[in-house]
């Protein structure tokens, strides 16, 4: 389409989710572009961008949605904002300065453990230094969670954290290539009926698992969990 720029996957899946969760169907204004623009330099996926949209939603409400992604612009901040302090952790040390194991005078649960154990090792295997440093960065959102309350809710949020920290450290043309696979008219084929939070949900899916075959990103959640030992269901998406 031409009144989009050339990296179009990711302006056209953020377009497809504001007309399918406002109502409204007409296209985005130079200004909401430019805004679009501004954002995918600066490393906002389109999930987040999604996820700031529902919210401005949820709370003018469905008969007063936004008409522009500038009405949304507090919104998509909060959530770059929350995603940038996750990433950002506790401010602890570098992975590499972490002892892999707890110290023995403060107690963790297992889960929280082999979290830990389980990033340093990806982390010190990856071949890029962005991936090493997507590693790290989800160690510090671990260090942000308490050792002995680490549940699978977490689990799943530190797992999100990792896949955030994987996106951002792609380069453009990877970025334009994942967003392909994502918006292709195959890919978005049999979904056009879901609501926009199952779609937006289906879709981080999908991109889970092509950042796991394309680009090596850790199954944190398989690593971690088995049907047995956890009660969790691994099957893949």
């Amino acid at each position: 389409m031409s009144h989009l720029p050339p990296d179009h996957g990711f302006f056209a899946a953020v377009q497809v989710f504001f007309t399918e969760i406002t109502g409204r169907a007409a296209l985005f204004s130079s200004r909401d572009q430019l805004l679009l623009q501004e954002w995918h330099r600066q490393g906002r996926p389109a999930q987040l961008i999604c996820r700031g949209i529902r919210n401005a939603v949820r709370s003018l409400g469905k008969d007063d949605a936004p008409r522009s992604l500038k009405e949304c612009l507090p919104f998509i901040d909060e959530e770059w904002e929350r995603s940038r302090a996750l990433l950002a952790g506790a401010h602890g040390p570098a992975l590499s300065e972490t002892p892999a194991a707890p110290p023995v005078d403060k107690p963790r649960g297992p889960l929280f453990d082999e979290a830990a154990q389980a990033l340093q090792k990806a982390g010190s295997t990856a071949d890029e230094p962005r991936f090493q440093e997507a590693y790290r960065k989800a160690w510090r959102v671990l260090q942000s969670f308490d050792p002995d309350r680490f549940d699978l809710g977490d689990l799943d949020a530190l797992d999100r954290a990792l896949i955030d920290a994987f996106d951002a450290a792609l380069l453009e043309e990877e970025h334009q290539a994942l967003n392909d696979a994502l918006t292709g008219t195959e890919s978005l084929r049999g979904i056009r009926n879901m609501s926009p939070a199952a779609r937006a949900e289906h879709l981080h899916h999908r991109r889970r698992r092509l950042l796991l075959h394309r680009h090596g990103l850790l199954d944190l959640i398989e690593a971690l969990t088995t049907d047995s030992r956890r009660g969790l269901d691994t099957t893949p998406r």
